[in-house]
């Protein structure tokens, strides 16, 4: 069998359960990952394949044929044009949170000080604290989790891609190390799904993803934005922004709340998709 009949029988049994285009960008990824070439190139040709990177592909097939993403399968995902190891146990980088990013970077393009210390709460595979550091050394980044196999995630993916980011298990819930330091930034992408919608969720997310990187009760959905809000009292220079990723669904009680506290600015920005994702709030 050669690539091109491969990638079209794969492509037939993936249409079964993604749409057409979503399938092909699947294959696209796997494609390119296992074979280590462009994917147009790949398919362009009649290239055979040997028995065993037949068996290989195939078991991979196999795998997300079950719904698992295929950035499990490979190991890797992409963020900001840079590929992080990616486990169960973090989530998968998405795009969303790239904009997050671009919004801090583009920020503080023009800062002319020495450091700017940032704390990044809930960092998962540490695609936020490395992209930062290593697009901007100016940023000091603090990489903080409760999971500790999230962590070392985020120490592979900092040694990998050689950036300088602190480390530290810590719970904000129930901080005991972050809550001594002070920074000029801190960001988060925290759990902001409710139990509610999870019946609204697709099976790749549900059956694959770390839960507690991704849900919060429908009684408090707020929860890790209003202990982080409540801890940049102490914890945020003045004159220091908070940056966060939100459930567009909550923006409004997110920002009755925020106006409660004594911020300069508080100011809600939409994603490429249209949706009220990202908050900045200047202390």
């Amino acid at each position: 069998m050669n690539i091109k009949d491969f990638f079209y029988s794969a492509r037939r049994q993936l249409s079964d359960l993604y749409e057409d285009k979503e399938a092909v960008s699947i294959l696209k990824i796997l494609l390119e990952d296992s074979l280590g070439m462009d994917f147009t190139r790949l398919i362009a040709g009649d290239s055979p394949m040997d028995a065993g990177k037949i068996s290989e592909l195939s078991g991979k097939i196999e795998r997300l044929m079950k719904y698992e993403p295929v950035q499990y399968v490979t190991g890797k995902g992409n963020f900001c044009g840079r590929d992080f190891i990616v486990t169960r146990d973090v989530l998968i980088p998405r795009n969303e949170t790239e904009e997050l990013v671009m919004r801090v970077l583009n920020d503080y393009k023009d800062f002319e000080g020495g450091r700017l210390d940032v704390l990044d709460i809930g960092t998962g595979s540490g695609c936020i604290a490395i992209t930062l550091n290593l697009e901007n050394p100016v940023f000091k980044v603090m990489a903080a989790d409760n999971s500790e196999n999230a962590l070392e995630v985020t120490a592979m993916n900092a040694c990998r891609l050689s950036a300088e980011v602190e480390f530290v298990k810590d719970d904000i819930l129930n901080p005991v190390a972050v809550n001594k330091r002070q920074f000029d930034i801190i960001i988060s992408n925290p759990p902001y799904v409710t139990e509610s919608e999870k019946a609204y969720m697709r099976k790749n997310v549900l059956d694959y993803e770390p839960e507690n990187a991704l849900f919060v009760t429908d009684a408090n959905p707020l929860v890790f934005y209003k202990q982080i809000i409540r801890l940049s009292e102490t914890m945020l220079r003045k004159g220091g922004r908070l940056y966060f990723e939100i459930n567009e669904k909550f923006k409004d009680t997110f920002i009755q709340f925020a106006n409660l506290q004594s911020f300069e600015s508080v100011d809600v920005y939409q994603d490429l998709n249209g949706k009220d994702r990202i908050v900045v709030i200047v202390k």
